[in-house]
C-alpha cells in the first residue's frame, strides 16, 4: 500500500511538472510570436484596442489559434485584467473576450 501511494505521488508530481512546462512553453511561444510582429510597446487606444507597436491584438485571433493548433493549449491575452484576444470559444463559436 505504501509503495502504491508513493508511486501515485510520483506520477502526480511528474504530471504537474509536465503541465507547468507546457504552459511555460505556450507563454514563451505567444511572447515570441507577438514580439515578431512589431518591436513596439504594448498600448491601448481610446477605443480600448490593444496594440503591440502597430500590430492590433484586440480581436485578432490568428496567433492565438495557431498556438492552440500547434500545442493543444488554449491561449488568452489579457491587457490589465481584460481579455482582449483568446482561442477559447463558446459552443456557438463566439470568442469569450472582454471579461
Amino acid at each position: 500500500l505504501v509503495m502504491c501511494i508513493y508511486g501515485l505521488i510520483n506520477v502526480k508530481n511528474a504530471m504537474d511538472t509536465e503541465a507547468i512546462n507546457g504552459l511555460k512553453g505556450t507563454c514563451a511561444a505567444l511572447k515570441a510570436a507577438l514580439n515578431s510582429t512589431d518591436s513596439g510597446d504594448y498600448t491601448m487606444d481610446s477605443a480600448g484596442n490593444v496594440y503591440k507597436g502597430s500590430y492590433k491584438i484586440t480581436d485578432n485571433y490568428t496567433i492565438m489559434d495557431s498556438i492552440k493548433e500547434d500545442s493543444g493549449y488554449y491561449t488568452t491575452f489579457f491587457y490589465g485584467d481584460t481579455c482582449v484576444a483568446t482561442s477559447i470559444t463558446k459552443s456557438d463559436g463566439e470568442r469569450i473576450i472582454g471579461t
